[in-house]
């Protein structure tokens, strides 16, 4: 039987207790890391509860919005150099095979006959669609077991490509109807004495029909006044307009519904009317007598004419 020295025991069992505290060590730190990573979140969010701080995180998102719409159409703009590259090659095989095939001279037949010719053509059809493979391969962030694109008639359209020729439809028919609103605006209709005796007597108390309708005078003004500039070129206007005119079109750049409206600050532009209480109950009217709508989009109201 062999018996252990006391100092070996003891060696033993402090390497044991060493190695235990290592551990214990590692997952301290661990648990650590995970603390100073939940307090980093926590102040990050209070930070961006913070309202001074609240419109830089807007900012930064509507950055990252813009990039990767623009990465989006890069790679769109990538896939049509491709294929566009792709077709040209396959142009040039083809001139190439048709120029041989021209200058073969007559009477001359290929070993094997025909099955030789259309086994050339065969192996002349690999190797270009190996070739698009390598090039599409080559593309970085191109997925590579996508089959390369045909030139035949029957080529199947990716889904993508599907969605984005819809997505520029559709904006090309919210240009439309923004155009034709620009072109074209309407005016808003004065308020009949049947009209007024409709509206209930807790909204109109004791405005007239008169004073609804100069109202409704003012505001067809403004319309008018603000098309007008619309419908100018930026290089013809003078430094005002030209300000007014861009501020229109951020304006109409969320105008998906392609409808003519008019805000607050055109009001105050180009007519003396103030915007104040009296103001509102004759717009709260207008709305129950169908005449204009209200839409508020990114604290801005908007008086849409019906």
């Amino acid at each position: 039987m062999q018996v252990t020295h006391p100092r070996v025991m003891a060696e033993s069992s402090e390497s044991s207790c060493l190695q235990r505290l290592l551990s214990d060590l590692d997952t301290l730190d661990a648990e650590m890391e995970k603390i100073s990573s939940l307090k980093r979140f926590f102040r990050f969010t209070r930070k961006g509860q913070k309202s001074s701080l609240k419109y830089v995180v807007l900012k930064v998102r509507k950055q990252i919005e813009s990039l990767h719409g623009l990465l989006k159409k890069i790679g769109f703009g990538c896939q049509e150099n491709i294929e566009q590259e792709l077709q040209d090659t396959v142009e040039t095989e083809q001139n190439e095979a048709q120029h041989l095939q021209e200058a073969f001279p007559n009477g001359f037949s290929a070993p094997g006959g025909c099955e030789s010719v259309e086994s050339q053509r065969c192996d002349v059809r690999q190797r270009v669609n190996e070739a698009k493979r390598k090039k599409v391969a080559a593309v970085p962030g191109f997925p590579s077991d996508m089959p390369a694109t045909s030139t035949d008639d029957s080529r199947e359209i990716p889904a993508e490509s599907v969605e984005s020729q819809r997505c520029d439809v559709r904006q090309r028919v919210n240009e439309t109807k923004r155009k034709k609103a620009a072109k074209s605006p309407v005016s808003i209709l004065p308020v009949t004495p049947e009209d007024l005796g409709e509206i209930p007597m807790y909204m109109k108390c004791r405005i007239t029909c008169d004073q609804i309708n100069a109202v409704v005078e003012n505001l067809n003004k403004a319309i008018t006044s603000k098309y007008r500039i619309r419908n100018q070129a930026p290089s013809s206007m003078s430094a005002a307009d030209r300000n007014t005119y861009y501020r229109y079109l951020r304006e109409e750049r969320s105008n998906k519904e392609g409808c003519v409206f008019i805000v607050e600050e055109d009001i105050q532009l180009f007519t003396p009317m103030k915007t104040d209480k009296r103001f509102h109950k004759i717009i709260v009217i207008l709305r129950h007598c169908r005449r204009l709508k209200e839409i508020h989009v990114s604290g801005i109201t908007r008086y849409v004419i019906c």
